[in-house]
């Protein structure tokens, strides 16, 4: 499953429409469009925007597909929020390993 694929199953589990992920997020109807569009590119702002916006999303999910999509309910409400960095950090580990496994 790819992220767009995730973000869009994120939005039919919480049955949040393109026109309401739109008002959450603060884009445009077409900017969500092509989020969830498979095969689209799919960036560290977007990455940033939906995890900042819609509350409970593991961030190892949407970014990886490991564990959970929610968070469980152990999780601090009031938990920091995700830095670029952090993400950053999680991109340049899934480019290591991808070249890891071409080196193969």
């Amino acid at each position: 499953m790819t992220i767009n694929e995730r973000f869009s199953e994120i939005l039919k589990t919480k049955r949040i429409s393109v026109k309401e992920a739109a008002s959450i997020i603060g884009k445009s109807e077409v900017y969500i469009r092509k989020l969830i569009r498979p095969g689209e590119s799919f960036g560290i702002e977007p990455v940033l925007l939906i995890l900042n916006s819609i509350d409970g999303i593991n961030p190892d999910w949407l970014l990886r597909g490991k564990g959970e999509m929610f968070l469980d309910n152990n999780t601090p409400k009031n938990a920091a929020p995700i830095t670029q960095e952090r993400l950053f950090s999680v991109i340049e580990s899934q480019q290591r390993t991808i070249e890891n496994l071409s080196k193969k």
